[in-house]
This record gives C-alpha cells, sequence and structure tokens, in this order.
C-alpha cells in the first residue's frame, strides 16, 4: 500500500457519525435532490451539512483494496476517476463519485457493499450508477448513466434514494432501476425514479420505465411507497418474478402507454400482489390504480 494509501486510510476509516440529515421520509414523493447525496448528510463532528471542500480527492482508477480492507467504511471522499468494488462489506458514507461504480472485477462480485449519503454524477455518461448487485443504498443521489441503477437480485436494497438517467447517445433507451435476469431479492423503498434522460429528449429514445424487471429475473420484488414517473411503461413486471407492490404513487400522464405492465411466459402474467397493504394511486389525487 503506498504512503498516500495509507494515510487516505488513515483519514476515512472508522465508525461514523451516527446522524444522517435531510428530516424523516415516509414516501418517495419527499425526496429530492436537496435531501439526498453527500449535501443532505449532516457531520456530527462538523455540526452541519457536508460541502464539496469537506471531501479528501481521491483520483486515478483503484481497487477499494487499496484503501481498506473487507468491513471498513470510507467517509467524504470524492472519488473522480474510476472505483471498483473488489471487497466485501465495505461501505461509504457522504462521498461523491465522479463515474459509474461496479462490484464487477475480473468476473467475481464483490458482496453487501453499502452507499449511504453519497452522491454518483457522472461527467460522461456510463452505463449504471451502481451495478450489479448485493449492495445497499440509503439516500444517495443516482444521476447520470444510461440506467439509473443496475439491481439484478443478490440482495440489492435501494432505500430513498433520487435516481435519474442520462442518455449516452441517439439509440439508447433508459431505466430508473434494471433487472434482467437476475436471481435473488430486490427492495425498492421510498425511492423518486425517473427515467426520463436529464441531458434532454434529443438524446436517446427517452425514459423506458422506472423500473424495469425482466429478461428471466427470479425472485422476490419488494416496491414500496415509490414515487415512480415517466417510461413507456413506468412499471414493467414482465417473465417469472414474484411481484410485491404496495402504496405506490405513479404521476399521471408521464408516461406513454400506462403506469404498468405484466407479460410473462406462457399466459403470464406472474405473481403480483397489488395494493393489499396500501394502494397504488395517481400522485395528483390519490385514485386507486387497479392491477
Amino acid at each position: 500500500m503506498s504512503r498516500f494509501a495509507r494515510r487516505l486510510q488513515q483519514a476515512a476509516v472508522g465508525t461514523p457519525p451516527s446522524q444522517g440529515g435531510g428530516g424523516t421520509i415516509i414516501h418517495g414523493d419527499q425526496i429530492t435532490p436537496s435531501n439526498t447525496g453527500y449535501m443532505a448528510y449532516f457531520d456530527s463532528g462538523l455540526g452541519r451539512n457536508l460541502v464539496l471542500s469537506d471531501l479528501a480527492v481521491v483520483g486515478g482508477t483503484h481497487w477499494i483494496s487499496d484503501f481498506v480492507p473487507p468491513g471498513d467504511t470510507l467517509t467524504k471522499q470524492h472519488f473522480t476517476g474510476n472505483i471498483l468494488i473488489d471487497i466485501n462489506n465495505v461501505t461509504f458514507v457522504g462521498c461523491l463519485f465522479d463515474n459509474e461504480v461496479t462490484n464487477s472485477v475480473n468476473g467475481t462480485l464483490a458482496t453487501n457493499w453499502v452507499l449511504n449519503y453519497c452522491t454518483v454524477d457522472t461527467t460522461t455518461a456510463g452505463n449504471e450508477t451502481l451495478s450489479y448487485q448485493n449492495y445497499t443504498a440509503t439516500r444517495c443521489k443516482l444521476i447520470g448513466c444510461s440506467d439509473g441503477v443496475k439491481a439484478n437480485g443478490g440482495n440489492t436494497t435501494l432505500t430513498e434514494c433520487y435516481i435519474r438517467t442520462k442518455a449516452q447517445s441517439a439509440q439508447d433507451h433508459n431505466d430508473g432501476v434494471q433487472n434482467v435476469g437476475g436471481a435473488g431479492p430486490v427492495n425498492v423503498i421510498r425511492c423518486n425514479i425517473d427515467p426520463t434522460p436529464v441531458n434532454g429528449a434529443q438524446f436517446g429514445l427517452g425514459g423506458n420505465s422506472a423500473l424495469f424487471l425482466a429478461d428471466g429475473e427470479v425472485g422476490l420484488h419488494t416496491i414500496y411507497d415509490n414515487l415512480l414517473i415517466g417510461g413507456g411503461y413506468t412499471l414493467a413486471m414482465y417473465d417469472t418474478g414474484t411481484f410485491d407492490v404496495q402504496g405506490n404513487k405513479f404521476v399521471r400522464g408521464s408516461y406513454s402507454f400506462s403506469t404498468h405492465s405484466m407479460a410473462g411466459p406462457g399466459s403470464g402474467p406472474q405473481n403480483v400482489t397489488w395494493g393489499t397493504v396500501r394502494p397504488n394511486t395517481f400522485s395528483d389525487n390519490g385514485q386507486v390504480i387497479p392491477l
């Protein structure tokens, strides 16, 4: 390990402050850019929310094991280069990433990595802000890639995140959260998701789905209390997965075709529990949306 890496490790590893910031959230319609990401993180040591100048700049391409061992935490870092998650159980708190973050390293997927109050806002549009599976993101602002996040099963949880996309080309289509062929649980809870590219309609074909779960994926998809916007079908539930969909608000007229779609092998639809605990509604007037 280089002397620079050791200094970074000594400065960054440790128990993060217990406070987060941004107030209590009961639904994804409360999630905004201002209460997600590193600037929403209240640092109890500083007595205020973080600003850009509080972050230590880390350049270049790195495996995260260059800095910490499995099980440790990195706080208040600005990663201007490419970061590859190659170890299990690593946590990021109050960090900014200028490029997409992946746990696929030489064909191996690291597990149980965590991002709390982090921002991924790419300078150049990539494939997914986060990929591929077996991670947890809470109060994160995720912007700037063709798909907001790849959540291919493996016990992946997104909670209270603000998710947007950025098209790469005129041929691009965009999903907020995409699971294609994944296996295992995916939980999307109290998020604000819109797949419409933030870099303008002239780039790409527009949003495909806020949540696109398809191509032979299996496992339970828990979709609770989100604000879902845009797409052709805002929520696409395809193939062989199992879906528990409760308390979501769909923005009326933001989609090209409908709020949701189901299709699958044979006759379809799949195993869907729809609004039995909390109804799924339109966001403007609370009108219940039937399955």
